[in-house]
């Protein structure tokens, strides 16, 4: 298709200032000028990217719904000044938490940190099972995915990559007690112990927290808790009267 245009002269510096470039034609000359061609024009829609055909219609999706563009991930980085490092394959020493050599148990850093005076606790991707007493003036903060000595936040759902899980002979997983200050948790899921592990009767505690001094926060935290266990059997009757 080609549009007329007449007394071009009246238009002549808009569409130069418009398009950047010169036309030099006579005040009445009647000219023609094509239709800009689409970018896409003679592109099989096949083989776009965005799997958009020529007149920007989306073609079908092939890929389940999860494209690059679809997760942005900046890379967020811990502090070495503010935190001591934890990973399941650590070691409890009086000198771990650093990058290079973690501690073992989320635990055993918590009391590091209060320590060396840092605020957060670092805990790489795993699962750790094991009894968590909070402090005040720390934060145990998950999410983390570590190569060599590498530490970055996970991408996709960094609250479930950290599992802490209360061992057999707990019944309750983490705990804040009279803390005199505020302890915070973040990007963790909190779970009770094994539901073949209860006690007869046994209850079982996500997070505890006691106490008018305690301030406790939670920050993308999910709790998965079993069911508490059935009762003991009621004890045997006595025996009837005789008749």
């Amino acid at each position: 298709m080609r549009r007329r245009v007449h007394g071009l002269q009246r238009f002549f510096w808009p569409v130069t200032a418009l398009l950047g470039i010169s036309l030099a034609v006579a005040c009445g000359e009647e000219v023609t000028i094509p239709d800009p061609e689409s970018p896409d024009a003679g592109v099989d829609p096949a083989s776009r990217e965005d799997g958009a055909t020529a007149d920007g219609q989306v073609g079908p999706d092939t890929d389940g719904g999860v494209d690059a563009a679809d997760v942005v991930c900046p890379d967020v980085a811990p502090d070495d000044a503010t935190g001591i490092y934890v990973a399941p394959p650590g070691t409890n020493t009086a000198a771990c938490g650093t990058r290079t050599a973690p501690c073992k148990t989320i635990d055993f850093s918590v009391t590091r940190a209060v320590q060396a005076f840092r605020s957060k606790v670092y805990a790489a991707r795993g699962t750790y099972v094991e009894h968590v007493t909070l402090a005040a003036g720390v934060e145990v903060a998950g999410g983390w995915d570590v190569t060599g000595t590498t530490w970055k936040r996970a991408c996709v759902t960094p609250e479930d990559i950290v599992v802490v899980r209360a061992p057999a002979g707990q019944s309750i997983t983490v705990e804040a007690r009279d803390l005199g200050g505020e302890a915070r948790l973040s990007l963790l899921r909190i779970e009770s112990k094994l539901k073949a592990q209860l006690a007869p009767g046994e209850s079982v505690y996500g997070v505890v927290a006691v106490g008018a001094t305690t301030t406790l926060v939670l920050d993308n935290v999910r709790i998965d808790m079993n069911d508490a266990a059935p009762g003991d059997d009621g004890d045997t009757g006595a025996a009837g009267a005789a008749a």
